[in-house]
């Protein structure tokens, strides 16, 4: 039952956390252009990969409500919240660090996914469901979702050579 209570009450804060996440990042990176210049990537490959780790995450989310078994969909969120965690230290923070200006996604990784993310461990935590067994398989999770968001970038490259072919002269 406290599973299920969790499920219900605070799991759909995670998915539009990233939504929103997403959103920033859309609207404000072709603004911001040494995020995508420094990674190598034009602005259509940067949103080209952004759009398909959204895809992908959002069907890894409806695919775990499907399954019955409120565990994997507490994992997996649990694995979510990290990766936008894991996103905002070393992305966001680790990039302002780097280029001493915004980043995009930074103001909703700083006002919402950090301290809904530090609400939601306290909440998941009260109801003892945060063990070693949790804890140990959203890592795996969010080191999967860190993957995805690679190959992402990756199938995005190849794309941009098609949306925009070099024309040599």
């Amino acid at each position: 039952m406290q599973a299920l209570k969790f499920t219900k009450n605070n799991n759909i804060l995670i998915p539009i956390l990233f939504i929103l996440n997403m959103l920033e990042v859309i609207l404000t990176v072709k603004h911001f252009t040494p995020l995508y210049k420094f990674s190598g990537f034009t602005f259509t490959t940067f949103s080209i990969g952004i759009v398909v780790i959204s895809i992908l995450i959002i069907l890894l989310y409806r695919l775990s409500e499907k399954i019955k078994e409120g565990e994997f969909y507490n994992r997996f969120n649990i694995g979510l919240l990290h990766y936008l965690l894991v996103i905002v230290l070393v992305c966001y923070i680790g990039g302002f660090l780097y280029f001493k200006r915004y980043i995009p996604g930074m103001i909703s990784g700083l006002v919402l996914i950090i301290p809904i993310g530090i609400y939601i461990f306290r909440e998941v935590k009260k109801l003892h469901l945060l063990n070693n067994k949790m804890i140990n398989s959203s890592l795996v999770i969010a080191l999967m979702l860190i993957a995805i968001t690679v190959f992402a970038f990756f199938i995005a490259n190849l794309f941009d050579p098609v949306l925009y072919p070099v024309v040599i002269e």
